[in-house]
């Protein structure tokens, strides 16, 4: 079943890409619907099962089932749905959907589509580094292949209608995870985020939805999981796809370069604190025989920071990545091939740390 993605390599995750220091992953989400159904939340089981089908049928009429597998829901047991949300493969919102349900995932897993979660279709598509064109190049002639058989429900006036409000009109949202751990250290986090929203994006903290983990995973002291903050646009009405790309890689850029010079004002200022830091976190990621999630993820900022800066060569951004996606509770879960209570997650976790940083 699933094992089989466990084992393979995801394309995003490799750490290469453009601005890949800053930037770790880019993901752009597209929602789109049938214009003879309602939304998924308003159909019947029978409406549900009709879409599913129907789509599938699509799918497998344009080759797409060749490059790829889809996976029903109903196959899959509640540590599998949570593992394909962590993977970000899945929306969480697919896991609190009704009725016939499941994903389509590209080989390389680079590409998924949900049907059934809030619209009847999410196109998901990821990329390491600084890649939202790039993502929506494939997204997008995968799009227009699909609207040349499904009637896809359309405004003139608003455009492309959505089960959220604040999705409708492009129907497009992209992102951008960036790692601004010298930000948070030079107290230059609060500015990004106003610049952010005074350009109609947000700049928000990673948190772990509670679908997938039920205790908070949010630091205790409150600051973002692994300095990690997601830049999405706010608006999918008014701008084409193009100029909400546009705009968000450029604000990306500039984000990526204040916390550029975040870094090195810490180098040139404070290298011994950013030596003490970084050599902690590899004598707890080499010696921990308990590491709580949020624990983890300090640590592997702390490491990606080392990286980044060259105090670790012999360590690579590929691995911190392999790590940060493997010490979530639904993957370590699925390695034992059991559920897990939280003392035997946390020293799975740290066993993970201990071989991959030994």
């Amino acid at each position: 079943m699933l094992e089989t993605l466990l084992q393979r390599e995801a394309q995003w995750l490799s750490g290469e890409g453009p601005e890949a220091d800053v930037a770790v992953y880019s993901l752009c989400q597209l929602f789109r619907n049938l214009a003879d159904f309602p939304f998924p939340s308003q159909c019947t089981d029978d409406e549900r099962q009709t879409i599913e089908e129907r789509v599938l049928g699509v799918l497998d009429s344009l080759n797409l089932l060749a490059t790829g597998q889809y996976w029903s829901f109903a196959d899959l047991d509640e540590r599998e749905r949570r593992f394909l949300v962590e993977r970000r493969l899945v929306r969480p919102q697919l896991l609190d959907a009704e009725g016939a349900r499941g994903v389509y995932i590209a080989d390389d897993q680079s590409f998924s589509i949900n049907i059934n979660d809030e619209n009847h279709l999410t196109f998901n598509g990821l990329a390491s580094g600084l890649q939202i064109h790039e993502i929506w190049s494939r997204m997008s002639l995968i799009d227009d292949t699909l609207a040349g058989v499904l009637d896809y429900a359309f405004s003139e006036r608003l455009g492309y209608l959505t089960a959220e409000i604040g999705q409708v009109g492009t129907g497009l949202l992209a992102s951008v995870v960036l790692h601004l751990p010298g930000s948070h250290l030079t107290n230059r986090v609060s500015n990004a985020v106003n610049m952010a929203r005074e350009k109609r994006h947000t700049l928000e903290s990673i948190v772990v939805p509670k679908a997938i983990m039920p205790i908070d995973a949010r630091p205790p002291n409150g600051s973002a999981l692994g300095d990690l903050h997601k830049l999405t646009n706010s608006s999918t009405l008014g701008r084409s796809e193009e100029e909400t790309l546009f705009h968000l890689k450029h604000l990306a850029l500039d984000l990526i370069k204040s916390e550029r010079e975040s870094r090195e004002q810490i180098v040139s200022d404070a290298p011994l604190q950013l030596e003490d830091r970084v050599g902690r976190a590899l004598g707890l990621a080499r010696g921990a025989r308990l590491l709580a999630f949020h624990e983890a993820n300090s640590v592997l900022s702390s490491l990606r920071l080392g990286v980044s800066s060259g105090l670790l060569d012999q360590f690579s951004l590929h691995q911190i990545n392999d790590v940060l996606m493997g010490s979530q509770n639904a993957h370590i879960e699925m390695k034992c091939g059991h559920d897990c209570d939280e003392l035997t997650l946390s020293a799975e976790r740290a066993d993970l740390f201990r071989s991959r940083f030994a």
